[in-house]
């Protein structure tokens, strides 16, 4: 058969197979319509090749259907209708058709579950309870299905009701405390806000912000730093602490910075008194926690902190109180800014006497400490002088000792003076008082060092010329260790002027300036 030649009811018949199938191949489709007497459900079957159960099963369905299925057929809407409706039904898509001829006992089942849903749980419907089940569905139920429904609405009945009454009072209660809202949204804020962030960079990028929005020049004079550093800097230089809280999801937020924050009688008054100003934002955890330590519940808000001292009556007298930073001020939400200056300028003018005290108490307390520090440096520079100069004095006297104890043991060795002919030099020698001494010493057995040996014990007056001026030890034994004896002269020669080193390898007889004669000088080193 031609399709040209089918009748509307057949044309509509024969889209819907291949809308269902996805298929384009119009004479097979045909034929399989024509087999299956224009029946959309057995050619389905019969396309796909289903089991023999479901082809019972649908050809149960598509007994029962026939007649409005032919009811239908004879009111085929026009094509313009027929466009509306892809499947060819009302209300039923093509997926739908298929899903129930293919497998019609799987939706029977799930239709049969929806209804047990529908039934013993309302909850779970989106239709009016009162009309998931009439008084004549309930009256047949069996008895243990009447008491699951029974339960199931004295457990949900409650719940709903008690769900209704806090979600009435929370949207009341917000409405009427707008500062619950904002907590909850500050407390949300701050669990997403990451940890481990610097005070000082919170305050920079604030400052930042606040002078990108506000404050293009930079007059305002910000704290960089996190809120404990600030009440550390008051403390420490006793400074008002202004703390200015913002919220930027306030209305007055903005209105608040340029008629108080920028105005010029504010920003005078601040400089005036050197007052030390710390911004921070509510919605950040540093702010946050500021604005729970000041106690406040409006934004934007500033609270001015001083040091206060308090006066108590005690039986021994008048007893005064270390300072103690204290919040003086709270200026909470936008009030008029000639009613904010004369508050923040009445308490700086009846606290500024006792800051100016507690500066001087603290400078001159200072002042002392640097007194001390520098006295006790001096007396231990002293003190370390004088140490050193005992120490030294003790040294020196040890020194003279350990000479006088060499000179005493080089003048108890100290060879008789040579008088075997052509076997010594004679040795003249001119002091610095003007003395001339003189004596032979032996060519081979006496070095250079006894000469300056002889000299020494002349000036130290052990000898005089070649007599001793003392009785000789001869058990006099020798400086414990090495010593290094340090003459305090250099021997010259008169002509031609040459220095006699101190040498105790070298004999006399092979220095050429004392043998086999000489005649020297005495030049001292340290006057």
């Amino acid at each position: 058969m031609n399709h040209v030649n089918l009748t509307p009811s057949q044309r509509q018949t024969l889209t819907q197979y291949l809308s269902i199938v996805q298929s384009s191949d119009t004479q097979e489709a045909l034929a399989i319509l024509e087999s299956t007497h224009w029946n959309l459900e057995t050619a389905l079957i019969s396309h796909y090749e289903t089991t023999p159960h479901a082809n019972d099963r649908l050809n149960l369905i598509s007994n029962s259907t026939s007649s409005q299925r032919n009811a239908v057929n004879d009111n085929v809407p026009s094509q313009a209708e027929a466009s509306t409706f892809p499947g060819g039904f009302p209300g039923m898509s093509s997926s739908n058709i298929e899903r129930e001829a293919i497998n019609p006992a799987a939706n029977n089942t799930t239709r049969s579950f929806s209804d047990v849903i529908q039934r013993y749980l309302p909850f779970l419907s989106s239709i009016d309870i009162t009309s998931n089940i009439r008084n004549s569905d309930f009256a047949t139920l069996e008895t243990q299905s009447k008491v699951i429904y029974i339960i199931q609405w004295i457990i949900y009945v409650p719940v709903l009701i008690t769900y209704q009454v806090s979600s009435i009072l929370f949207v009341i209660l917000v409405k009427c405390f707008p500062i619950i809202r904002r907590l909850a949204q500050n407390r949300l804020g701050r669990k997403s806000e990451p940890t481990g962030l610097n005070p000082v960079q919170t305050a920079n990028e604030f400052i930042s912000s606040f002078q990108r929005y506000y404050d293009r020049t930079g007059e305002l004079d910000w704290f960089e730093g996190g809120y404990s550093n600030a009440l550390y800097v008051a403390k420490r230089d006793a400074r008002f602490l202004l703390c200015y809280l913002h919220s930027a999801e306030h209305d007055d937020a903005d209105e608040f910075v340029k008629e108080i924050l920028l105005n010029e009688q504010f920003k005078l008054l601040l400089k005036e008194h050197n007052v030390l100003l710390w911004a921070g934002d509510v919605e950040k955890s540093e702010g946050y926690q500021a604005s729970n330590a000041l106690e406040i519940m409006k934004y934007p808000s500033l609270v001015l902190l001083s040091l206060k001292t308090s006066t108590q009556e005690t039986p021994s007298g008048t007893t005064t109180s270390s300072p103690k930073l204290s919040v003086v001020s709270r200026i909470q939400g936008l009030i008029p800014t000639e009613k904010v200056i004369r508050r923040l300028k009445t308490q700086i003018d009846k606290l500024q006497p006792t800051l100016i005290t507690i500066r001087t108490e603290r400078q001159q307390a200072e002042l002392s400490r640097m007194i001390r520090q520098q006295q006790d440096q001096a007396y231990q520079e002293s003190l370390a002088k004088d140490q050193a100069r005992e120490t030294a004095k003790q040294e020196e006297l040890l020194k003279q000792q350990r000479k006088k104890g060499w000179l005493e043991w080089k003048l108890s060795q100290m060879k008789p003076e040579c008088t075997t002919p052509g076997q010594f030099s004679r040795i003249a020698v001119r002091l610095p008082s003007g003395a001339r001494i003189q004596r032979c010493f032996s060519k081979n057995e006496e070095t250079l060092e006894d000469i300056y040996t002889w000299v020494e014990l002349n000036l130290q007056e052990l000898i005089a010329g070649n007599e001793p001026l003392q009785a000789i030890d001869s058990n006099v034994s020798g400086p414990a260790g090495s010593i290094e004896y340090q003459f305090g002269f250099n021997l010259n020669s008169i002509m031609p002027r040459v220095k006699i080193d101190c040498d105790a390898t070298v004999p006399i007889g092979q220095c050429n300036g004392v043998s086999p004669n000489g005649n020297l000088v005495v030049e001292m080193l340290y006057q």
